[in-house]
């Protein structure tokens, strides 16, 4: 929980600075964007994690089917 907080905590000064520089108007709560952002690039890791988990034993198959 702790890195959630953290994470939240960084998103919604970024956020902050930019409504305080004219450079984003949100239509939803501050929290709200900052925990949208972290889900979405939560999935994203998940995402190229698995892939490359996938790449990796395709990988491995290849280099032990060559071998034989």
């Amino acid at each position: 929980m702790h890195r959630f907080h953290c994470g939240s905590g960084f998103f919604i000064s970024v956020i902050h600075k930019g409504i305080e520089n004219d450079e984003f108007d949100p239509v939803a709560s501050v929290g709200d964007i900052s925990r949208f952002m972290i889900s979405f690039l939560d999935g994203i890791a998940i995402s190229a994690i698995t892939l490359i988990m996938a790449l990796c034993k395709q990988t491995c198959r290849w280099i032990f089917l060559k071998r034989a």
